[in-house]
């Protein structure tokens, strides 16, 4: 009987020691299971961490140092050609053309300049082929560079210029023929004395 008494006590004993081992097993997976899912984050928001300096990194290097615009807007490079009957001093010159715009309005400018380029640039050859030589004689050029902007704000159907430069001006003037030297001239007659000599002989 004795025995028997022992067995259900054994068996009790069994089951409490069963019991307490799932429970330790349990507290120990709990504490890896959360410790799991601390470094799971923290690599989680590492990574995103990494890709967004990354991606920032990209952005600044592909952007590229910023490139201030100059206020002159060019227009490009024109001839003028005078009328060989005028008698002017300048024959011909060659130029280049710049523009500034109106306060506030630089982006509009240069957006209508691009778009309306071939048209402003045959307004002022237009106008060039109607100038005289007198218009280059003035240092400042004030009243070509008044009709040049003129002619720009015409073909652009606004006024949108505030002022006109106008760079690497290189002029044609007209032939002129040096006299032959005083000393030549008295040693050598010219050709009608030399025939009048002949004719009278």
């Amino acid at each position: 009987m004795t025995s028997e008494a022992q067995r259900p006590e054994e068996s009790r004993n069994d089951d409490a020691s069963t019991e307490a081992k799932p429970a330790g097993k349990s507290k120990i997976a709990s504490f890896f299971g959360k410790t799991m899912q601390y470094w799971l984050a923290f690599l989680l928001i590492t990574t995103l961490v990494i890709h967004g300096l990354g991606w920032a990194w990209y952005k600044a290097g592909s952007a590229g140092p910023a490139v201030e615009t100059s206020p002159e807007i060019g227009i490009g490079t024109f001839k003028f050609a005078a009328d060989k009957t005028s008698g002017s001093r300048v024959t011909g010159a060659e130029f280049s053309v710049y523009v500034t715009a109106l306060d506030g309005l630089d982006r509009v400018a240069r957006n209508r300049l691009a778009s309306h380029k071939f048209r402003v640039q045959e307004e002022i050859e237009a106008m060039l082929r109607q100038a005289h030589g007198g218009d280059f004689v003035d240092p400042d050029l004030s009243d070509l560079k008044r009709q040049i902007r003129e002619r720009i704000d015409q073909a652009l159907k606004n006024r949108v210029v505030s002022d006109v430069i106008i760079t690497n001006l290189k002029f044609a003037l007209p032939d002129v023929k040096e006299p032959a030297p005083a000393a030549e001239s008295a040693s050598s007659p010219t050709w009608s004395e030399k025939a009048s000599s002949v004719v009278s002989q």
